[in-house]
């Protein structure tokens, strides 16, 4: 993309004022303002949905990719700091004859067939392949569920 032209200001104090109390349902016109609302209040699954979004539609759109990997590292911290440590070992708390009747999707069902009550968080994240945030959110949900438990 080619720099806006020499006249028009940039950096422009009443542009920033004008953005910051633009009435909220701007923002939904307004994909990346719905972005950035939704990381300022804290809302980082809502503003990585919106930056994949973005994405989609141009995947070198430098502001969406930052908030994606900033909402990305924040929902893993939350995740981590939820679960706990990834050292320990998680192990199934429901009889193996029980699991067909739980309602849990395809890819907790892979995650689940990887809790064997030897292999730690970390290992399972790692052997799973799949990206670190999905696999922690199914592992939470597991844990919620009161699926798994550690020792």
């Amino acid at each position: 993309t080619s720099p806006p032209p020499a006249d028009t200001p940039t950096d422009s104090p009443e542009l920033e004022i004008a953005e910051a109390d633009a009435p909220a349902d701007l923002a939904e016109d307004d994909p990346s303002a719905e972005m950035r609302d939704r990381f300022a209040l804290g809302d980082y699954s809502g503003a990585l949905v919106v930056a994949e979004s973005l994405l989609e539609e141009n995947p070198t759109l430098g502001e969406a990719l930052e908030y994606a990997d900033s909402c990305r590292a924040m929902l893993i911290k939350m995740y981590t700091s939820r679960i706990g440590p990834l050292d320990r070992v998680p192990t199934v708390e429901v009889q193996r004859d029980q699991l067909r009747w739980l309602s849990i999707d395809h890819r907790a069902g892979f995650v689940l067939s990887l809790v064997d009550g030897v292999s730690s968080l970390e290992m399972i994240l790692d052997v799973s392949g799949m990206r670190e945030l999905d696999a922690l959110r199914i592992l939470f949900e597991l844990v919620q569920q009161r699926i798994i438990s550690f020792r």
